[in-house]
């Protein structure tokens, strides 16, 4: 009887690795606090270079009478675009007098708006405006006073900043000052409604910030070193000059130290009237190379570095009480697609936020060099050598009770 169990033990551990290999999945961590249908899963910091490498999550649960079941999700990266829009108006007149030149324009529908960008056929200037706004074009009201506006274009450099950004306001009239001896070269303007605060930002832990002044290329390059692989969707350059300043800036990005670096975003700048402030698509990386073009002038002080990504979720529906775990790891997993992906916006966003535990190996990463079963056709004749010494036992037993 004893020998019997044995050989049921042995065959059932063998058979239990051989199912499970073909599983394929190496990892798997425990998701904690399960309670609602809907929860989201938010990503902690080490799970990024995962979900980068591996494109077969799955959370599979153990019911109580040990049924597996599947939980159906999506992602959610929250990366919504900033909301805008150009609102039609007409210009109604172009006048000057000692004070400058004025452009007034009518809003059709009476929209709140946050932004006017002006266009003009001047290479450079610099020149101070106010903003108005009124109801009736008696009263007028000031949104902006001295507002500063700037283009340079020369062999180093060609920038404009000819937006005027305010808090939201709704008038019918909006009259533009520009204080300038000579009359621009006025081409167009766009009114807009913008919004770019509705996207939710984490921000990313430093690990060094190493800046340094080449003379030579006449450039500072800003090496940062994030403390996770992260996706990276938003930059801030703090600078503590007061002076006016307007240079060319370049980013780029290592995923690891082995690989070169590659362009984050395209050529931007910075300058002094803007907020430094720079957003693009969701990039993992865990190195940001900054670049800015000094020409003659003094360099900078680079005071910090900001960065920001939005976080990632899973956002999964669980309908059956189980103990549920998030599986992954398979280098030939697919991702899966489930109904739940079509209908996102029938889902609360007040969703209990869930907890995923340490990562557990499943399956050995490193194989070894000299594996016990060199060929696979060896293992099936042990264990038919196995299930052979079980039917002869049990042959034996079925006898001596006859």
């Amino acid at each position: 009887m004893i020998k019997h169990k044995i050989w049921f033990i042995l065959i059932i551990s063998l058979t239990s690795r051989t199912i499970f290999c073909q599983d394929g999945y190496a990892y798997r961590r425990e998701i904690k606090g399960v309670k609602d249908v809907y929860h989201s899963i938010p990503f902690p910091n080490d799970l990024y270079a995962a979900f980068e490498k591996y494109h077969d999550f799955r959370i599979f649960g153990i019911t109580s009478k040990g049924d597996t079941v599947e939980a159906p999700y999506f992602f959610d990266t929250h990366e919504t675009p900033p909301e805008s829009g150009a609102i039609a108006f007409n210009l109604l007149n172009q006048s000057h007098n000692a004070t400058g030149y004025f452009y007034t324009f009518e809003i059709l529908n009476q929209t709140p708006i946050n932004e006017i960008r002006l266009d003009f056929n001047d290479n450079n200037f610099d020149w101070k405006t106010t903003l108005e706004g009124s109801n009736d074009q008696k009263d007028w009201f000031t949104i902006l006073d001295n507002y500063r506006i700037l283009g340079i274009k020369n062999d180093a450099v060609g920038y404009q900043y000819t937006t005027l950004r305010f808090p939201f306001a709704k008038y019918r009239y909006w009259r533009v000052c520009v204080k300038s001896a000579t009359q621009p070269n006025f081409d167009k303007a766009y009114l807009n409604f913008k919004t770019t605060e509705n996207r939710l930002y984490t921000t990313h832990n430093i690990k060094n910030t190493f800046v340094q002044h080449d003379k030579i290329k006449k450039q500072t390059l800003i090496n940062v070193d994030l403390v996770d692989y992260v996706p990276v969707s938003f930059l801030k350059i703090g600078i503590s000059d007061k002076i006016d300043y307007i240079r060319n800036v370049h980013f780029y990005y290592q995923s690891d130290t082995t690989k070169p670096f590659r362009i984050l975003t395209d050529a931007n700048t910075v300058s002094s009237l803007d907020k430094n402030t720079y957003l693009f698509t969701a990039t993992f990386l865990k190195k940001i190379q900054i670049v800015i073009d000094n020409y003659d002038n003094t360099p900078l002080t680079i005071t910090d570095i900001t960065v920001k990504g939005t976080p990632h979720e899973f956002v999964a529906r669980f309908t059956e009480s189980a103990q549920y775990y998030l599986y992954y790891g398979n280098p030939k997993g697919e991702t899966p697609h489930y109904d739940i992906e079509n209908f996102k916006n029938n889902i609360s966003t007040a969703k209990t936020p869930l907890t995923l535990g340490y990562e557990e190996q499943l399956l050995p990463v490193v194989m070894p060099s000299r594996p016990f079963f060199k060929n696979k056709w060896w293992l099936w004749g042990v264990m038919l050598l196995i299930m052979l010494g079980l039917g002869s036992q049990t042959l034996k037993m079925m006898q001596k009770r006859q």
